[in-house]
């Protein structure tokens, strides 16, 4: 867990070692360096998850990072999301209802970074485990439009279930994440959610009606 400043030393450190799945957890690595470790995972062939991330998890066989081991259960459902703390109420909510996760990734919320939604889709689409997938997303950027379009392209087949933060977010600031900003009419919680909408997911205002849609869909298929 390298701090922000030296995440790009460590990075290039780890692809000369021939690792090739690259977990940054530090908030803040600044912008060029952020540009500069993409450039190198592309050409090392690696999978780059961060920066800003809470890390990834398969439930009870590995964990890089630091998500709560309270909030991690063996399950059916595939979670991907921006927002470390509210995804951390997402898995734990899902684990009290005896349901859990197949594979759980945060992408992290800055606007340089490695693995984005859309990226997910195919690797929850052909994991067998995966039933259904959960999307914790925030208003900002057009990471949740490129994962509808993909959504559909793809064929949509599993269910996607999306969470979007900053109901009350203002255009023009940045909300928390350096990511995090609405502009205009893209990245807009109208926007995202019409988009999602659309692609054949649904969208949800709460964290109540998401768990409860997990449970009436996943309620006997836990792993």
């Amino acid at each position: 867990m390298a701090p922000p400043m030296e995440t790009l030393a460590a990075v290039q450190e780890a692809l000369a070692a021939g690792i090739k799945l690259i977990v940054t957890v530090a908030e803040g690595v600044p912008m060029h360096d952020a540009i500069r470790i993409g450039r190198a995972v592309r050409r090392a062939g690696a999978v780059w998850v961060g920066a800003s991330t809470p890390g990834l998890a398969v439930p009870g066989e590995c964990k890089l990072g630091f998500l709560p081991d309270v909030c991690l259960n063996p399950g059916p459902i595939g979670i991907m999301s921006k927002s470390g703390t509210l995804s951390y109420e997402v898995g734990y909510r899902l684990a009290r209802e005896g349901l859990g996760q197949s594979i759980w990734v945060g992408v992290g919320g800055d606007p340089v970074k490695g693995v984005r939604f859309a990226d997910m889709l195919p690797v929850f689409f052909d994991d067998p485990r995966t039933k259904g997938i959960v999307l914790v997303g925030e208003v900002g950027g057009v990471e949740e439009e490129e994962c509808a379009e993909a959504y559909a392209r793809l064929g949509a087949r599993k269910p996607l279930l999306a969470l979007i933060a900053g109901r009350e977010a203002k255009e023009g600031v940045s909300m928390g994440h350096a990511g995090a900003m609405v502009h205009g009419e893209t990245g807009t919680l109208d926007s995202k959610t019409r988009r999602l909408t659309a692609a054949g997911a649904t969208v949800f205002g709460s964290i109540d009606g998401l768990i409860e849609r997990c449970v009436r869909l996943f309620r006997f298929d836990k792993r």
